[in-house]
């Protein structure tokens, strides 16, 4: 009988062992902080049942001694290694740390106390028993037992306390995890105090203790609180903040959250009505229904305001069968109409509401790509001189005004055209050609004058581009469009003008030329061109200085195609310069020749104030050259005095203290004449024969000319008249007592050469 028992506790113990080992193997696996630990105490377990079994084959009193106490060694490391875990596993904190290291000092101290038994005798003996046809030694307490009992119990207690007080702290759903482990350990304990007052010869307390280690295992290293996790969950879509519909493989609604259940009215858990809304709000987008998973953003009016939806569904499937689906909605109102602000203020101009330029450009361009076949206009206005509105009224009246021209746009356009603000008081247009009325929107812009009360008319300038090449950006069309109204910008009589390509080739011409005049200024392509300046004999005294242009490919190039171009571009201060320079070096080489008599006219254009230093330039020149000031005449226009008087009265005078004639050109062609007269002391004037041609009256003309020149010789001006062709023109002012004269009935312009060789050497 008791060999069947020991086969029996053999083989127990054996199919612990493996339930333990498997236990250690998968802790090993495991990437956790407490797997360490675990691992201790499962090991630490395993030794204590190998402990066991060796007790039942010890062969005397003083072995069984010895296994006994290094039993009880091990078991309270097993409680020492149950109390860490339990103390990580709990969080239980310490108000002490010296009172947990207290604890691990006393369970040192117990173990201690087990080792010196082996000699002293007095925690425990053994004595030997029969059981059946077999020996064995049973513990048989002594007086300091009692110390181990209260130190071990003491241990285990303090390991329940903290599970317990763990358990009090928590929900229900958490209890399980907790009280696995309290259970397990109280039954050790329990089977510990049965074992020490029966006679029994095995302390079976060791298989409570493989339970509570594979329990500690099991429920730190794998259990998953699924109950908890589905409440969670529930709790989580019960209150999110999205709309959740869930629906079983048949389609029905089987579960709606509280934002459900609040966005589709749903009351006492009738969902009868949630599909029909759903339908209702996916209607109004493009999608496919037969998809697995398909999302997309809805729009609704709820109670008259406009609702934007994220709307995503999807289909769970389980081995490519349906188990149900589900709908998450949610509210992106916010977000959109946050983005069509953005969006808004990225595409439209904030002062009048019309598209910006970049935004128009791409609209333009994606109406063009739809529809190929069907004619547009680009059309431009620009309001001309609109500073001065912003000068004389102020910015709010201007912003009020650009507000009215942008309404009028709106208003007399075609409902599917685009428009924008480029810029300023730069509008665009793109509509289709034959939705555009010219004379309609040509008065429409008449309209708009009137400015807080004050008649202040408009000048509204209109250019159009037909867009016949597609291929050209709209951005470029806008341009051609504008070239059309620069090119035209003084046509006072007329407000709307086409752009044909002419207006490019003249436009990329001048750009050519204006790119090509540093190189024809150093290649010698500019030629400089003397007309003479002769009394009422012929005699002459003097040439003015005009230039001509001698291009390699173009031919010779008369001043009025490209002296205009460059007054507007600033470029005519480099010809000037040029000119200047080769009339100083003539006159020294005259003076070289000994031929000192003659003088030449330079004209000053009015962008030479704004770029040169003219005193210094003209007094450098002169004397670089040693040359006499007075033989360098400078011919300014009243148009140049006109801007900025103060200044250039202040230049005139210091030219004419350094000793060079001031001619006063073109007079009687401006609007200040006299006034000019009056502020202006220049040395000579020169009329313009150019006043008669543009008369009604010749007889009134002549008289003006007339008094023109009796007032100048009063003010001790002599006078030079230019433009001079026929006999008649000079007999009258002959009779005028006119000084000089320069024209084609004397000498049209002619190289420096030949001029040369008509008064110099003839």
């Amino acid at each position: 009988m008791g060999s069947s028992i020991v086969v029996s506790f053999v083989s127990l113990f054996a199919f612990l062992v493996f339930l333990l080992g498997i236990c250690i193997f998968r802790a090993s696996r495991k990437e956790h902080a407490m797997a360490k630990n675990v691992i201790y105490l499962l090991i630490a377990i395993i030794a204590a049942i190998v402990i066991q079994c060796i007790l039942l084959f010890v062969p005397n009193e003083k072995t069984a001694v010895i296994v006994n106490s290094l039993f009880f060694v091990n078991v309270d490391l097993i409680r020492l290694l149950a109390l860490i875990i339990t103390v990580e596993f709990t969080g239980y904190v310490f108000r002490h740390e010296k009172a947990y290291l207290m604890i691990k000092l006393v369970t040192a101290m117990d173990c201690l106390l087990m080792i010196v038994n082996i000699y002293t005798g007095q925690v425990f003996t053994c004595v030997k028993m029969q059981l059946g046809d077999i020996y064995y030694y049973k513990v048989d307490i002594e007086p300091f037992f009692t110390v181990h009992a209260l130190i071990a119990y003491a241990t285990i207690g303090f390991i329940l306390f903290m599970i317990y007080k763990k358990v009090a702290s928590l929900s229900i759903e958490y209890w399980t995890k907790y009280i696995a482990l309290g259970v397990t350990f109280s039954i050790a304990v329990i089977v510990n105090i049965v074992y020490l007052f029966s006679n029994y010869a095995v302390d079976i307390s060791v298989v409570s203790y493989a339970l509570a280690g594979m329990a500690a295992h099991y429920m730190i290293l794998e259990h998953r609180f699924l109950v908890i996790v589905d409440r969670l969950l529930s709790y989580v879509l019960f209150l999110s903040g999205d709309a959740i519909i869930l629906l079983d493989a048949d389609g029905n609604c089987i579960y709606l959250n509280q934002q459900a259940k609040t966005s589709f009215e749903v009351e006492n858990d009738d969902y009868s009505m949630v599909m029909p809304k759903m339908e209702k709000l996916l209607s109004m987008s493009d999608i496919d229904m037969d998809k697995n998973e398909y999302s997309a953003l809805c729009s609704l009016d709820v109670y008259g305001k406009l609702k934007h939806y994220e709307v995503l569904y999807k289909r769970m499937l389980r081995k490519e069968k349906l188990v149900g689906s589900y709908y998450r909605i949610k509210d992106r109102t916010i977000e959109v109409e946050v983005f069509n602000k953005d969006k808004y203020k990225a595409t439209h101009d904030k002062l009048t509401g019309l598209y910006n330029g970049d935004y128009f450009g791409e609209k333009a361009e994606e109406i063009l790509r739809s529809n190929p076949t069907t004619q547009y206009y680009i059309i431009c206005l620009d309001i001309k001189d609109f500073k001065l509105v912003n000068d004389a009224f102020g910015k709010k009246v201007g912003d009020r005004v650009l507000n009215a021209i942008a309404w009028k746009i709106r208003e007399k356009t075609a409902k599917d055209a685009i428009y924008c603000r480029l810029s300023g008081d730069k509008f665009c247009i793109f509509t289709e050609k034959k939705k555009f009325d010219e004379e309609e929107f040509g008065n429409a812009t008449k309209e708009i004058s009137v400015l807080d009360g004050v008649n202040y008319p408009l000048t509204i300038h209109i250019g159009i581009y037909k867009v016949e090449n597609r291929k050209l950006s709209v951005s470029a069309m806008i341009d051609r469009a504008f070239m059309a109204i620069d090119e035209n910008k003084e046509a006072y009589n007329n407000k709307i003008f086409y752009y044909d390509d002419t207006i490019r080739e003249s436009r990329y011409w001048e750009q050519r030329l204006s790119g090509e005049l540093e190189d024809a200024i150093r290649n010698n392509q500019l030629k400089v061109f003397l007309q003479s300046q002769c009394d009422a004999t012929g005699k002459v005294y003097g040439a003015e200085a005009l230039v001509r242009w001698l291009h390699p490919k173009e031919g010779m190039i008369p001043p009025y195609r490209f002296i205009p171009m460059f007054e507007q571009n600033g470029l005519i201060s480099k010809v000037d310069l040029f000119v200047w320079e080769t009339a100083v070096k003539l006159l020294r080489k005259w003076k070289d020749e000994g031929v000192d008599d003659y003088y030449i006219s330079v004209n000053i254009s009015p962008a030479d104030f704004y770029f040169l230093d003219i005193i210094k330039e003209f007094t450098e020149l002169v004397t670089r050259y040693d040359v006499d000031p007075g033989k360098l005449k400078l011919e300014i226009t009243e148009t140049v005095m006109m801007s900025d008087l103060e200044s250039r009265l202040l230049i005139v005078e210091k030219l004419q203290k350094f000793g060079f004639t001031v001619e006063m050109d073109d007079f009687g062609s401006g609007f200040s004449s006299l006034n000019m007269l009056k502020d202006i002391s220049v040395d000579i004037l020169k009329l313009d024969m150019k006043f008669l041609y543009k008369a009604k009256d010749d007889e009134k003309s002549k008289k003006i000319l007339k008094m023109i020149v009796l007032l100048s010789k009063s003010l001790g001006m002599p006078v030079i008249c230019e433009g001079v062709e026929t006999e008649e023109q000079l007999e009258f002012l002959k009779s005028i007592d006119c000084d000089f004269f320069q024209g084609y009935y004397f000498s049209k312009p002619v190289p420096v050469e030949e001029f040369e060789e008509q008064n110099l050497r003839s």
